[in-house]
């Protein structure tokens, strides 16, 4: 497989979905009813599965934990992706 070329074509499409990740993923909101919480917050499966992708291709030491919160260093992790793929001119 030419890796080279599938990243070129994937690679604006792979900006802009980590450009606005942050914003589209969130970790799953507990369902309230007033001030009644129905059922404490639980971890995203999509976040968990962004943070392992960012950890394998980002090569990231420390890794990111993969507990599927969306927090400061995923957050983080997610820019230098999207800078790192700019910077190879995408």
């Amino acid at each position: 497989m030419n890796w080279g070329f599938l990243i070129a074509q994937l690679a604006p499409s792979i900006i802009s979905l980590l450009s606005n990740a942050s914003g589209a993923l969130k970790t799953d909101v507990p369902i309230s009813n007033s001030t009644v919480i129905v059922s404490a917050p639980k971890a995203s499966e999509a976040i968990k599965a962004l943070q392992s992708l960012l950890n394998t291709a980002l090569g990231l030491n420390p890794p990111l934990v993969e507990d599927g919160w969306l927090g400061p260093k995923t957050e983080a992790a997610i820019m230098i992706g999207v800078a790192r793929l700019r910077s190879f001119g995408f």
